[in-house]
């Protein structure tokens, strides 16, 4: 995504999608009140299109992320800074990872 490009949440859409080198995927469960309003409106489809997906409230769905996914954490480290700590297992989540550092 351009660095000019404001990214913010989707609550009310669900989804923002936004163009740059690879296509970025912003997700925003909070309103989903089971695991079938999530497949009803398709979500678990973008984690298969050719793309990046940032997902809030990801913990809330654990039996239909894929086993790549990474798990974010963002800390407050004061006011204009943020610590964000990625972690992931799989082979493909573990190369991802690599190629980030």
């Amino acid at each position: 995504v351009p660095p000019d490009i404001v990214i913010s949440s989707p609550s009310f859409s669900l989804i923002n999608e936004y163009e740059g080198m690879h296509t970025f995927f912003h997700i925003d469960t909070y309103r989903l009140t089971g695991l079938s309003d999530f497949l009803s409106v398709g979500l678990d489809e973008y984690f298969y299109k050719n793309g990046i997906v940032a997902m809030e409230w990801a913990d809330r769905w654990p039996e239909i992320l894929p086993a790549w996914s990474l798990k974010t954490k963002f800390s407050i480290t004061d006011e204009n800074s943020r610590e964000i700590i990625l972690s992931g297992f799989h082979t493909r989540a573990l190369k991802i990872l690599k190629g980030i550092k």
